[in-house]
């Protein structure tokens, strides 16, 4: 969902340093720049994060090498976060942890 870039995302130059040119706002910026360029940073908001509706992630990356390896790469980290996310008691239990 778009409109929520706005509140969680910002257009970024590597090492989060903020991309001034590109804050229109974001939602903007996605909507109507073709092609999209550049990075953005996520601020971690666990509420948005633990809501599938909210988030959903597709990445890219300009260097070809890093972008054909991260498939493994999150194979590997699904697979040590399965015990954790893969159970809905758990999953429940950390909820209830975060937001009380």
């Amino acid at each position: 969902r778009r409109e929520l870039c706005d509140r969680y995302v910002y257009p970024s130059f590597p090492f989060g340093v903020p991309d001034k040119d590109r804050n229109l706002p974001l939602s903007k910026y996605l909507a109507e720049k073709a092609p999209i360029q550049g990075q953005v940073r996520i601020t971690l908001n666990p509420d948005v994060f633990l809501r599938a509706t909210y988030a959903r992630m597709f990445t890219y990356s300009a260097d070809p090498t890093y972008h054909e390896k991260r498939p493994t790469f999150i194979k590997g980290l699904v697979g040590l976060l399965e015990p954790i996310l893969g159970d809905e008691a758990v999953r429940e239990k950390a909820a209830r942890g975060i937001f009380g």
